[in-house]
């Protein structure tokens, strides 16, 4: 009976779809959930390059730095690091440091604000300036300073909603209010962002 109880007790650990990467060389692990009674811990890993967070963390240079001689546990044969972080805030981090396009490429998308904003804060919590300014101009990229940026962005907005009520389906595209909401920041997540 000691032996199940044990086995109940072993984690489960997932990699993450694309952030496990072949050519990185630490391993990060977050808890994907809390354990209800007699369910296990569950914890996303991400695999990735160390000099990638050297360069935009004092915290994991110096983490890296005094940790050189030994770091304790392994996963794959790499250093692994437990971190306490929310799964989908590191997630959106690691994703912005390893691949920014993702957000950068994208105008006016109603998550963007939505998936940067616990990154954000990770960013200032392991002192990434850099990264942290460049998600808060992003976020700000969907937003108009001025009466005559918002008048056109409206005007851009009421000619997708134009095109919406008009809409016919087409074989193999996408519906158009479809689009009008793939186009559209959401201001609740950008005001929370703020």
């Amino acid at each position: 009976m000691g032996t199940l109880a044990t086995l109940k007790e072993v984690p489960i650990f997932e990699r993450h779809p694309t952030l496990y990467l072949d050519d990185g060389d630490v391993v990060l692990q977050a808890p994907i959930s809390s354990p209800g009674q007699g369910e296990k811990q569950k914890f996303q890993l991400f695999c990735i390059q160390k000099a990638l967070l050297i360069a935009h963390s004092v915290v994991f240079a110096n983490l890296f730095a005094d940790a050189s001689a030994n770091l304790g546990s392994r996963c794959d044969s790499r250093p692994l690091i437990s971190m306490p972080d929310e799964v989908f805030d590191l997630s959106h981090l690691l994703l912005y440091l390893t691949d920014p396009s993702q957000y950068l490429l994208r105008s006016s998308h109603p998550d963007t604000a939505l998936e940067l904003y616990g990154a954000a804060k990770l960013a200032d919590k392991y002192m990434m300036n850099t990264v942290r300014s460049a998600m808060v101009k992003r976020v700000a990229m969907d937003w108009p300073t001025t009466r005559d940026e918002w008048d056109a962005r409206q005007t851009g907005i009421q000619n997708l909603r134009s095109k919406a009520v008009l809409d016919r389906p087409r074989p193999g595209k996408r519906p158009r209010k479809l689009i009008l909401a793939l186009r559209t920041p959401e201001p609740v997540s950008a005001i929370m962002f703020a």
